[in-house]
């Protein structure tokens, strides 16, 4: 199967917690959740001072990870190499920022950006985010703890959804103190929704992942009926409320990330399995039931807001054409 190319089980003999190599694979495991969980506490990370934090963190585990693969004398678990052309397009990216900020020897020739900071500030962003996605790969390469990181960032973006409807409908506050943007909007721990709704989709898609690996773990002994079902259920359930949390946003951007993302990883996870056409009606009925009960409840002031679209695009792009004349 198409998975079975991805993940390396050759060393599952050998593979133990108690084994220093699997227990470093573990810590970065369990490590990356941590961070996960914490970053979008203090305000969705919306400070510059956060951006630096989250920055010093990410290069701290990176400088360890190779630090430690340097002692035992071995390459990644994924090169660049097996991610082309990303690592390119990625690298392209960086280098289209740092062209921004170039400050050439000509008079009267300024730098691209019209805002060298929050340049820098994105570009700084995106190299943690680089170094992340590739220390998430790492970890993620043995079939048990894709498992575990998908598990737990699935019960990561469930809390921060709960979280975010309670606070939502408990004086719609901001960690307890008054909103002062998107009064009327679900936004969690985050100032601003599309992040927040962002956040949200993200979660959406090992959500679906998950549910797509359980269809298939049917089997016709009791203890493993009972456990599959048990096992959808806690899935299914963690992405309705985090679907309801996503619609409470109100965010057009987040809804349509959320789409995309989740239909995305059914597809791909759909090459993954012998099961294929049971497993997509099912996974299909799952998320449609949920979109319509969700969207029952919470939908009215998101479905105002996708009517409005052709307003919000004429008035973006005045502000567009007048900025560009």
């Amino acid at each position: 199967m198409a998975a079975d190319i991805w993940f390396d089980d050759s060393a599952n003999d050998q593979d133990r917690p108690a084994e220093r190599g699997s227990l470093s694979g573990y810590v970065l495991c369990c490590g990356l959740l941590l961070f996960s969980a914490r970053a979008p506490i203090p305000m969705g990370s919306n400070r510059a001072i956060f951006w630096a934090m989250n920055t010093v963190s990410v290069g701290a585990a990176g400088a360890a990870y190779f630090g430690w693969l340097g002692r035992r004398g071995t390459a990644p678990r994924i090169g660049l190499d097996q991610l082309a052309p990303l690592p390119i397009l990625y690298a392209l990216l960086v280098f289209y920022l740092i062209a921004q900020l170039v400050r050439f020897p000509v008079a009267g020739l300024d730098p691209i950006s019209m805002a060298p900071g929050a340049t820098l500030w994105m570009l700084l962003r995106l190299i943690t985010y680089g170094m992340l996605f590739f220390l998430v790969l790492q970890a993620t390469r043995n079939r048990e703890r894709f498992n575990l990181f998908f598990t737990g960032m699935l019960t990561i973006g469930t809390l921060h959804a709960a979280g975010a409807l309670v606070m939502l409908r408990m004086g719609d506050t901001l960690l307890g103190y008054e909103k002062w943007a998107y009064l009327g909007s679900a936004t969690g721990t985050f100032v601003n929704r599309n992040s927040f709704a962002t956040f949200m989709a993200l979660n959406c898609c090992p959500g679906a992942a998950l549910l797509i690996q359980a269809l298939p773990e049917k089997r016709d002994e009791d203890y493993r009926y009972d456990y599959y079902w048990l096992r959808s259920a806690l899935i299914g359930s963690a992405m309705m409320i985090i679907m309801a949390a996503l619609v409470a946003s109100q965010s057009r951007m987040g809804a349509l990330a959320a789409a995309l993302g989740t239909l995305t990883t059914i597809f791909f996870a759909l090459l993954a399995t012998s099961r294929r056409k049971r497993t997509f009606f099912t996974a299909a009925g799952v998320v449609l039931a949920s979109c319509l009960a969700i969207g029952w409840l919470y939908g009215e002031q998101l479905l105002n807001r996708m009517l409005d679209v052709e307003e919000s695009r004429s008035i973006r792009a005045a502000l567009y054409r007048r900025w560009w004349s």
